[in-house]
């Protein structure tokens, strides 16, 4: 039964987060509740790479931003890659379609990513060496540059 299953998985969730903060005011650790979303896309074509971390570890970091206020941003090279009629929406609208875009491309893939003048940029492909992109990846990225047209 999905309403059951989703009862019980909403309960085993709300006892943990009420039991992190039962324990943190314990401690006297200040809690701070974030929404996560986008925060390992963020981190994955963020801040993996620029900090040498793991994906875990860079969403670990975008939460920690976020909770000191910061707001996530397309990068330069990043933005440039979105479409017109989606630049003047929320950055969490921008950061929807990079990850559904860029699905197919694995992360191990965002650890060789070159980042340069957004200027420069002709197409999906150059965010990534070529050799370090799988046959199905080179494909996706083609079927990308089909579809948008660079300035």
């Amino acid at each position: 039964n999905r309403k059951a299953n989703r009862q019980m998985s909403q309960f085993a969730y709300q006892k943990m987060i009420l039991a992190i903060k039962s324990r943190a005011e314990k401690m006297g650790v200040a809690v701070y509740v974030v929404n996560p979303a986008y925060t390992s896309q963020i981190g994955k074509m963020k801040y993996m790479k620029r900090l040498g971390v793991s994906i875990h570890m860079a969403a670990a970091y975008v939460i920690a931003r976020r909770a000191m206020g910061f707001k996530e941003k397309l990068p330069p090279i990043l933005y440039s890659l979105v479409p017109e009629q989606k630049q003047g929406l929320h950055h969490w609208a921008h950061w929807a379609y990079l990850t559904r875009t860029l699905s197919f491309v694995r992360t191990y893939t965002f650890y060789q990513t070159e980042r340069f003048d957004p200027s420069k940029l002709c197409s999906w492909s150059a965010l990534f060496p070529q050799h370090a992109l799988t046959d199905v990846e080179k494909i996706g990225l083609r079927r990308l540059e089909s579809r948008k047209t660079y300035a």
